[in-house]
């Protein structure tokens, strides 16, 4: 995705100046989180010297260096880590919903499947237990970890497939935040919640992490596979209990002894706020005042915008970036930016500009997210849509697609939550 614009559709949302600039913003998040450009700042090959991030690896004390990922960003890093590396990379498996941008020579690819797991994914995770199951404490395993993992990388202890599936649903659908899914993902898990460092132990691991959680949590982005879990069976009891999910659902402990992860370093390389710096920079050359109200905005969707938009200025542009979350009350089709946008759409004002995508181009359905002006509501009007009807039916993705105002990347080989932005113009 590198040296392009990502958004296709670009020439019809642009219908104003206004929107130009609003779509330069987004432009520039997306730009500001290009996976190649991330990799190269932070994997540099020297003689017998592997320099990540802000620690270095001497290769002299590794016989073979495996490369393994999992996650919405893993086939795009795993590229760049073949250029990079080439032959010293001896083996590797990586799963993701994105092709990577060539097809990979030294690292086995396996497309799976996001926000359900699937059988697909568990295939390819044995892959990768089977490939882990070979590291001893002279190998060097590279991991490329990124959202969307605790999908992607998925077998389970007892439950089936379809079992967790069933599960997900319903947490999605009862609105459980990324904290609580996780939990639970954790403990129905042989992977997760430090499980993959104790399949990877006595190898020395460097875990290169792509955050797509408030925070950057490292215990919760993909559920933590290489990391001390402090979550608790009894904790993934409880959530199961406020949600009326517990019966039926058989539920392990993680791993807690300290030696499986001592030869392990998690390092995050990528999180919103590069995204949010990307649009300040692009807000300040468009003479706008920049403000990031957050990098952690959560909450329901539909309701978010109505605060950004209570608390701007003209002249300014306003940045958040985080989850929020969709209580489904419906049937219809979109995720948390479109509802985020529709949620807001009676409150611009005559220069105001308002849009919200995922970072990964994938909203729960087939856009990233939505833009809106002050027009785009008396436009509904004329074509008899309700934005109400459209709300109450969980139905933002077919409100935004009926007035052309979806917001089209496709799949962008990363992922580092959703960001979103209110700009009010002067004058």
């Amino acid at each position: 995705m590198e040296g392009r614009g990502l958004i296709k559709n670009r020439a019809a949302l642009g219908s104003t100046p206004e929107r130009q600039i609003m779509l330069d913003l987004l432009e520039a998040g997306f730009g500001a989180i290009d996976v190649s450009r991330v990799m190269r700042r932070n994997v540099e090959l020297r003689p017998n010297e592997l320099r990540l991030a802000h620690g270095s690896v001497d290769l002299e004390s590794f016989k073979r260096l495996f490369v393994v990922g999992f996650g919405k960003a893993a086939a795009y890093a795993a590229a760049t880590v073949e250029d990079i590396l080439g032959e010293l990379i001896t083996d590797g498996v990586v799963i993701d919903v994105t092709d990577p941008p060539r097809p990979l020579s030294r690292v086995k690819f396996f497309k799976g499947t996001h926000p359900l797991p699937s059988p697909e994914n568990e295939r390819a995770t044995r892959q990768i237990l089977a490939l882990l199951d070979t590291a001893d404490e002279q190998d060097l395993v590279l991991m490329l970890i990124s959202g969307g993992g605790s999908a992607l990388l998925d077998l389970h202890e007892e439950l089936t497939c379809e079992d967790e599936i069933a599960l997900t649903k319903a947490l999605f659908e009862k609105g459980a935040n990324i904290h609580e899914l996780n939990t639970i993902r954790k403990h129905i898990s042989r992977v997760r919640g430090g499980n993959l460092a104790r399949y990877a132990y006595p190898a020395r691991v460097m875990a290169l992490i792509f955050s797509d959680v408030p925070g950057n949590d490292v215990s919760v982005i993909a559920s933590g596979p290489t990391v001390l879990d402090h979550t608790t069976k009894a904790e993934a009891e409880a959530v199961l209990a406020h949600y009326n999910l517990k019966d039926s659902v058989p539920l392990t402990e993680t791993p807690k002894k300290p030696r499986y992860f001592e030869r392990v370093n998690n390092i995050v390389i990528l999180e919103n706020t590069a995204a949010l710096s990307g649009m300040v920079e692009a807000a300040k050359a468009h003479q706008l005042f920049p403000v990031i109200c957050t990098d952690c905005l959560a909450g329901e969707a539909r309701g978010a915008a109505k605060i950004l938009l209570a608390n701007i200025a003209p002249g300014q542009a306003l940045l958040a970036a985080g989850e929020t979350t969709v209580k489904v009350r419906g049937k219809g089709v979109g995720g948390r930016n479109h509802e985020f946008v529709l949620g807001g759409l009676a409150d611009l004002k005559s220069r105001d500009v308002l849009a919200a995508v995922a970072s990964d181009g994938w909203d729960n359905c087939q856009s990233a997210g939505a833009i809106a002006d002050s027009s785009t509501l008396f436009t509904a009007q004329k074509m008899n849509l309700d934005p109400a009807v459209y709300l109450d039916n969980n139905d933002s993705y077919n409100f935004f697609k009926a007035l052309a105002n979806t917001i089209e990347t496709g799949r962008t080989g990363t992922n580092v939550s959703d960001f979103m932005c209110a700009i009010r113009f002067a004058g």
